[in-house]
């Protein structure tokens, strides 16, 4: 008689048990993917930079900044990668003229991508690849960004 609750006690913890421990795989799987979609949709920074241009067209003047630094660039990655993710509408960002600048990155393989620049009312940096999607996602940059990186994405105001 005792056999029986005992079966049924130690089938009902085994369910549970298994029942958790999928969940758990379930859902961190899904957050590393979404994690990978976002960086790889904005910025491959798995590729190694060898250099960051910035240019501002206003007003038909023409402003420039450019940097081959290593500890700069290697600023920069860590910036990006301690960013967050965030959905961006382009079609009003760019009717409002409200970027800032355009960056074109050039990588070690001699491969380059073009991105837009903008800060938003605190100071907020977004970087984000210029399409002519209607939306895409971006990238908004820590406040704990290095001073370093923050002066040279806010040198052309």
């Amino acid at each position: 008689m005792k056999k029986i609750p005992y079966l049924c006690s130690v089938v009902i913890v085994s369910l549970g048990l298994i029942g958790c421990s999928n969940t758990i795989e379930k859902t961190n799987s899904s957050g590393s993917k979404q994690v990978e979609n976002s960086e790889d949709s904005v910025l491959s920074i798995k590729k190694e930079i060898s250099e960051i241009k910035l240019t501002r067209v206003e007003d038909n003047k023409i402003s420039k900044s450019e940097t081959y630094n290593e500890d700069l660039i290697k600023e920069f990655n860590k910036a990006i990668q301690n960013s967050t993710s965030e959905k961006i509408d382009l079609k009003k960002q760019k009717e409002k003229k409200s970027v800032c600048s355009n960056m074109t990155v050039t990588f070690k393989d001699d491969s380059k991508e073009e991105f837009l620049v903008w800060n938003e009312n605190n100071n907020q940096i977004i970087i984000t690849k210029d399409t002519n999607e209607k939306s895409t996602q971006g990238l908004k940059l820590n406040k704990e960004t290095p001073k370093m990186v923050t002066n040279l994405l806010n040198n052309l105001k």
